[in-house]
């Protein structure tokens, strides 16, 4: 297991703390440490210390507050019981869950003390319907996206709301003080899966307001048409934070599978990292040929590509190598560029990585730059689905996915295919 970062910090935004809320009283807010809300990482090789900082995040909520929360899955009981308490104390609370959670234990308790109606300010909603596909329910859309896709000779598959992060408008802090603008974005379900992940938490009024803007799409969506040209996004690339709202969707007479519009190999191509440079891959699928193709081009100008993934496409149960194409050439003999893998197999660890970050730096002058959200390096996650990606520009949170990624380069086993 690689350590757990260090939380760095302080709030920018507190407020006194409601009397309503005050010590003593029944179901009063349970205070969280000022350091876990503002600039923390949480990194972990399993799921419960996940669960349990999104816990803390809704038992710390305050009476009068709001949290909004889109999760793609969820499976614990204890998140279950930590929002009926919040709504019991007050807090307004919106859930968007992903199609084939519909009509599922999770959903049917949340509609028992949230309901459903959306004019009110507590509400749990349901993108789509819960269809089968094979062996597997997905849902039939996402919330924005509607999209039907295949790619690497996939059939087509559905859109999915993938996203995992929450939004707090009031966290009571152990000082007695409450911050507000709180933001959790998350690689990781809060579920049971064993796999690396990582949360970042910050309190920061803008990362605040460009998550609630796209939840309020989210929202609106999920009751329209969609739309599968969504390509948002908040902030400027110089920006401490700016945020990327999915699905992208191709400009007109481009392929699916190229690279227009793909904000990732955008900011590739713009960085253009060279001699002195570096880029730090960590991301669960890596299926884009846009993307491997300015990875390849950097390691060639003299940057130096670290990359690790933790699933290769390929389904062991089936006679076909499903294997991404992109995968492949990205670890050929030719790309300059060793990949690893840490994955289910146990031949590559038993535990896979899950994560969704890249580290930036384009060359030795220049400050790094983090990408992180839900999305994997998918046409899935680039053209159908909902999905985020914040670009962080703080010097303290982006050293900690450095030395998480340097870790994973170092423990992750060597992959090539065939």
């Amino acid at each position: 297991m690689i350590a757990a970062a260090l939380s760095v910090g302080l709030l920018s935004s507190t407020a006194a703390i409601p009397s309503s809320a005050a010590a003593g009283q029944l179901n009063a807010p349970v205070g969280i440490s000022p350091d876990l809300v503002n600039k923390d990482v949480l990194f972990a090789h399993d799921h419960p210390p996940i669960v349990a900082r999104a816990k803390a995040l809704i038992d710390a909520s305050t009476p009068g507050s709001k949290i909004d929360m889109p999760l793609y899955y969820f499976n614990q009981q204890t998140i279950i019981d930590s929002l009926k308490l919040a709504k019991a104390r007050g807090v307004n609370i919106r859930v968007l869950l992903d199609g084939h959670m519909r009509n599922q234990w999770q959903h049917t308790q949340l509609k028992a003390f949230l309901g459903e109606d959306k004019t009110k300010p507590s509400y749990v909603a349901v993108c789509g319907s819960r269809v089968q596909d094979g062996t597997d329910y997905v849902a039939s859309r996402g919330c924005i996206g509607t999209r039907q896709f295949g790619a690497d000779g996939e059939n087509p598959s559905y859109a999915l709301n993938h996203n995992k992060f929450i939004t707090l408008t009031g966290v009571l802090l152990t000082n007695g003080s409450v911050a507000g603008n709180v933001t959790y974005i998350s690689s990781a379900n809060l579920d049971t899966y064993d796999a690396f992940q990582s949360a970042i938490t910050v309190t920061d009024p803008k990362v605040h307001l460009y998550y609630s803007f796209y939840f309020a799409d989210l929202e609106f969506h999920q009751s329209t048409t969609g739309n599968d040209a969504y390509n948002r996004r908040w902030g400027a690339a110089s920006d401490t934070y700016q945020l990327f709202g999915f699905p992208f969707h191709e400009a007109d007479g481009a392929g699916a599978t190229s690279g227009s519009n793909d904000p990732i190999v955008n900011i590739l191509r713009t960085e253009n990292c060279a001699a002195g440079g570096s880029i730090k891959v960590a991301n669960y699928r890596i299926q884009r040929t846009a993307v491997v193709a300015q990875l390849i081009a950097a390691a060639k100008r003299g940057c130096s590509v670290q990359v690790v993934t933790g699933n290769t496409g390929d389904d062991r149960e089936t006679p076909d190598d499903e294997t991404f194409d992109a995968l492949k050439e990205l670890a050929s003999r030719g790309s300059n560029i060793v990949v690893r893998l840490c994955g289910s197999d146990p031949d590559f660890g038993g535990v896979p990585m899950h994560e969704k970050f890249m580290v930036i730096k384009k060359d030795a002058s220049a400050a790094p730059q983090l990408l992180a959200g839900s999305a994997n390096l998918t046409y899935k996650g680039l053209r159908q689905s909902d999905e985020n990606v914040l670009r962080i520009r703080d010097a303290g949170i982006v050293s900690k996915y450095v030395e998480r990624a340097d870790g994973f380069y170092r423990i992750c086993k060597g992959w090539t295919h065939g």
